[in-house]
């Protein structure tokens, strides 16, 4: 199961409170062509941690950049 925390404060403190020893990092980027031909670029940075072997936590900041 996932839990996906609304801001990055709440999964901080649920790292530390189950005393996580490795969090990942990770940038994502994506383009496609809209309508008019131009690329678009979405980009997102997620940061996940495994809190035990069936449960992980999850924060996500999407930035739609043009």
């Amino acid at each position: 199961m996932k839990v996906i925390h609304g801001s990055l404060n709440g999964l901080i403190r649920e790292v530390k409170d189950k005393k996580v020893t490795a969090v990942r990092v990770a940038g994502f980027l994506q383009s496609d062509v809209v309508t008019n031909g131009m690329p678009r670029y979405a980009a997102w940075i997620v940061v996940t941690a495994v809190l035990d072997w069936d449960l992980w936590t999850e924060w996500r900041l999407p930035r739609l950049a043009l």
